[in-house]
């Protein structure tokens, strides 16, 4: 899926010549909707590549921490001012903050993502500082099943 979401976003990549690495993502497996984790993925990515400068990078790793499986996709763009970040998952402002960050479709996908998350039982959280770049984990609950 990973592999799909990247490949999916080459143009834009290869366009500002953004090199993505993965980490720890062989071999993982959770419980989630395929089609919608495909789509929170490739709208973490998809913002990652916008606020991402020419000649940047994208990481995208799994981990387990507290018993969750972390996605995170980390890059090195813009960053988000801490306002900004409140507001993100909030279905309030899908549309108002379209122009915050002057890039077309930066909220529906976030909301939407958001969403797909908390119905798979999972949560969507950031970490970002202005100037250093993003970080969108996937906090993904492991079920002793």
């Amino acid at each position: 899926m990973v592999r799909e979401a990247i490949d999916f976003q080459k143009p834009a990549l290869e366009d500002k010549k953004i090199h993505v690495r993965t980490e720890n993502i062989e071999g993982v497996s959770f419980e989630f909707d395929p089609v919608q984790f495909e789509i929170i993925l490739r709208n973490l990515l998809s913002n990652a590549v916008k606020f991402t400068p020419n000649g940047g990078e994208i990481i995208i790793r799994a981990r387990e921490e507290n018993n969750e499986l972390l996605v995170e996709v980390s890059d090195s763009g813009v960053g988000i001012p801490g306002e900004l970040q409140k507001k993100l998952f909030d279905t309030r402002h899908m549309f108002t903050s379209r122009g915050t960050l002057n890039e077309k479709g930066a909220g529906l996908g976030l909301s939407l993502a958001y969403y797909f998350a908390v119905s798979n039982g999972a949560r969507l959280s950031v970490e970002s500082r202005e100037g250093e770049g993003s970080t969108f984990r996937i906090h993904i609950p492991k079920h002793s099943h």
